[in-house]
């Protein structure tokens, strides 16, 4: 799945979407220029917002700095992170994407899995579930 990036002289703002249709619309305005695929292997979210097993989602705010000058949208996986972002002046526009998990997540997930399922996690118990899962 894409990832369009766009650029705004006006707001001096660059912007991304997954979203098929907001990437459509936002290719109309004029006021954007559409810079091409940032990126791609992004997932779709789910009904309810939620993501496929193996990926996490993406949350994205904005500062609302268009009449600054200073347009700025900001991407967060970590909840707690959005949930702060109103007090930096940010509105939060709520999750858009799901991602695929870093290694570092896989890796913090199989060893709590072992953890819990185990008398404790080993090296070769965690590459054993890293490798078990999609």
């Amino acid at each position: 799945m894409p990832v369009c990036r766009f650029y705004a002289k006006g707001p001096n703002s660059h912007f991304y979407t997954a979203e098929a249709v907001e990437c459509a619309a936002v290719k109309n305005d004029p006021g954007w220029t559409f810079e091409g695929i940032a990126y791609y292997d992004v997932r779709p979210l789910q009904p309810g917002n939620t993501c496929a097993s193996g990926t996490t989602l993406v949350y994205r705010s904005y500062n609302n700095g268009f009449s600054r000058n200073d347009s700025n949208h900001r991407f967060t996986v970590d909840l707690t992170v959005q949930n702060n972002m109103p007090a930096q002046g940010y509105s939060p526009e709520g999750p858009v994407m799901c991602v695929p998990l870093s290694s570092a997540e896989v890796q913090a997930d199989a060893a709590r899995l072992a953890q819990q399922a185990t008398f404790g996690p080993t090296d070769a118990l965690v590459l054993h579930i890293q490798n078990s899962t999609p």
